[in-house]
């Protein structure tokens, strides 16, 4: 297949090998993706910009265009931000889980720039206040509430103060999520009873909390943070990707069932996002790693569309879509060498 034209852009990078100063496993696990794509024919395919994380996609690739590069922005600050409100956003209720860092945090400044209220919910006091602090300063509204959204009634009785403070939930969005790596050696199921309690039920717990007053109303949106890895299994992380691909079909059930109720039902499925699950190889050595400031971006902007299921990057998806269809040798061959991801502490 031809290369991309000459359209004066930036040449993207590719998802070759990693420089010689990193890893050799990630090293490895890179020139794997790389033969693969070759194999299939598509050289260019899933290229990204480190400095904005704009992906390439391969559609732009045979229209003969390629999306130009503006080198990246810096983040704005909430203040910068606040004259960009959302019609969608504007005066409306968001409770989010996972707010004291990551994904949550960074979305939680984002919709207050959107022009909404949000309640804050995580374990760790201290990160959590300092957050609302920040967004208060900023002359934003935001109330936090301290709990653990594996514990169901501290999680309700967290949501029932925030709706006194702020008001009714119009949108619940579930960022709280951990990771453990899966050993067989041994195998512990007390592990991965922890991450099915903070990924899964934590979830759970944090609709049946919002739920009631949301169909009493006949409105309202639940949006659920899975990830790409719902959609294979990849080495040491079974509980990780059992977990988040339970939220996957637990929304896409939800969705059918709350749709006719006038309930949005939204299911977010990020890549690689610069959180602490993020070890140092793989900030070093990873093509298109999302920030957590983009990924915010996005999933508010896919809850404001009313889509159903956004996942990003488009060809990381792509290939864990495509993974499980390839014969077992090919799978193991392209999957098997994923370094694995940095176990952290609850994220909510």
């Amino acid at each position: 297949m031809p290369g991309p034209p000459n359209t004066g852009v930036r040449k993207p990078q590719l998802l070759g090998p990693a420089r010689e100063n990193v890893g050799r496993n990630s090293s490895l696990f890179h020139r794997r993706q790389l033969s693969i794509q070759a194999l299939l024919g598509w050289r260019y395919f899933a290229a990204s910009c480190p400095s904005c994380e704009q992906c390439v996609g391969i559609v732009g690739l045979l229209r003969g265009r390629i999306r130009a590069c503006d080198g990246g922005s810096k983040s704005p600050t909430i203040s910068d931000a606040m004259a960009k409100r959302s019609a969608f956003w504007e005066g409306k209720c968001a409770i989010i889980t996972g707010a004291s860092s990551g994904i949550g945090r960074a979305l939680a400044k984002d919709l207050v720039a959107r022009g909404a209220r949000v309640g804050l919910i995580a374990r760790r006091q201290e990160a959590l206040a300092e957050v609302a602090r920040e967004i208060q300063a900023a002359g934003g509204k935001a109330e936090c509430r301290i709990a653990d959204v594996a514990d169901a009634r501290s999680l309700a009785m967290a949501v029932g103060e925030l709706k006194q403070a702020i008001g009714e939930c119009d949108v619940a969005i579930a960022c709280a999520g951990i990771y453990r790596a899966t050993h067989v050696e041994p195998f512990d199921p007390a592990a991965m009873q922890d991450v099915m309690a903070t990924n899964l039920l934590g979830v759970c717990n944090l609709f049946a909390a919002v739920l009631p007053g949301m169909i009493g109303r006949a409105r309202g949106h639940l949006a659920a943070v899975a990830s790409i890895a719902g959609y294979l299994g990849l080495a040491q992380s079974g509980a990780y990707c059992a977990s988040k691909a339970a939220v996957i079909t637990l929304m896409q059930s939800l969705r059918l069932d709350l749709e006719p109720k006038g309930i949005g039902v939204t299911t977010i499925c990020p890549g690689y996002v610069d959180t602490p699950m993020i070890t140092d190889e793989e900030r070093r050595t990873l093509r298109g790693l999302l920030t957590a400031e983009d990924t915010a971006r996005r999933i508010a902007d896919a809850i404001e569309r009313g889509k159903t299921e956004v996942a990003f990057p488009w060809g990381l998806h792509f290939q864990a879509r495509g993974a499980p269809l390839l014969p077992w040798w090919l799978y193991r061959w392209l999957v098997g060498s994923r370094p694995v991801l940095e176990e952290v502490e609850k994220q909510s």
